[in-house]
């Protein structure tokens, strides 16, 4: 009995082998330019305190939530950094400013 227990214990030690090396494997997710709505080309990306990702690209400033693209529309933007108020800076070319309260612009009825 334990002859036949040993090659069956064995295969099922080995396929978590297996399974254990692939959950390594980063999840990476890529968005088109027609799922986003904005240009191809991204220059920087920041993350607030509560994870929204914003990204400095050719037609403005892109907020993504995980769920849902947002474009803040000021011309092309060339940077962005966030500080521990939730302030973004943004450096345009020849210019440099940035926003108080981002949710105050996406949502200025809240």
């Amino acid at each position: 009995m334990a002859r036949k227990l040993l090659p069956v214990l064995f295969f099922l030690f080995m396929q978590l082998a297996v399974f254990a090396q692939q959950s390594g494997t980063p999840f990476i997710t890529n968005f088109t330019t027609d799922t986003y709505k904005a240009s191809k080309q991204n220059w920087a990306a920041v993350q607030d305190q509560r994870g929204i990702l914003y990204f400095a690209n050719n037609d403005g400033i892109l907020e993504y939530d995980g769920v849902t693209w947002r474009l803040i529309n000021i011309g092309a933007v060339r940077t962005l950094a966030i500080d521990s108020t939730e302030r973004i800076y943004v450096g345009q070319s020849g210019d440099l400013g940035f926003f108080p309260n981002i949710l105050y612009f996406l949502n200025p009825a809240t």
